[in-house]
């Protein structure tokens, strides 16, 4: 286990109080500790599981989370009733600063299963991956295709499934779904 000092950011909307004034960003630091529990099998077939857990504790709340959440929508509200600007631009200054970033709240499992060889074809891969975020229950699921046909090149072809309800974090995503087709040479 991790500990160390951890910066966030705080939003204080709607009102003053000790976080600070009302429509500021406010930085927290706290100790945090960082935990990641993972397991990994492989079976006779050569089938890989992999379970994670992982702990951030320098992760957004989900109450803290709704905070950016309600910032994004007045923004949105006040730039198209109002014409003002200035909470949008705090939604973003958010974003950038910490919201945005990848897996952003506390607690998260990942599960992965890849079968080397699938079908009986020699270097064909398959497998899956799972991210969930424990704490608002949203999900991203991505399947996988690889195969080498060659020495020194890959083609790959991967989906992006993002499912969530909203202000979730991967139900909040700008694609839902996103498929990827990659062609690797190297040598």
């Amino acid at each position: 286990m991790k500990r160390s000092p951890a910066s966030a950011l705080n939003i204080c909307v709607g009102g003053t109080g000790p976080r600070g004034k009302n429509g500021t960003l406010m930085p927290r630091e706290q100790p945090a500790a960082n935990v990641v529990l993972g397991v990994r099998y492989l079976t006779a077939t050569n089938t890989t599981f992999i379970a994670d857990y992982f702990h951030s504790g320098a992760g957004y709340t989900p109450a803290e989370t709704e905070r950016y959440f309600d910032l994004i929508q007045r923004g949105y509200d006040s730039l198209n009733l109002a014409g003002h600007d200035r909470l949008r631009v705090l939604a973003r200054r958010a974003t950038e600063a910490g919201y945005g970033r990848m897996n952003p709240m506390r607690n998260y499992a990942y599960a992965r299963m890849t079968q080397p060889d699938a079908l009986g074809v020699l270097y064909l891969l398959l497998g899956a991956s799972a991210i969930v975020n424990l704490d608002d229950r949203s999900h991203s699921l991505l399947p996988e295709v690889q195969y080498k046909p060659a020495e020194n090149v890959e083609l790959r072809a991967l989906a992006n499934l993002q499912r969530g309800g909203a202000r979730t974090e991967f139900g909040e995503k700008r694609a839902k779904v996103r498929f990827e087709m990659r062609a690797r040479y190297y040598f």
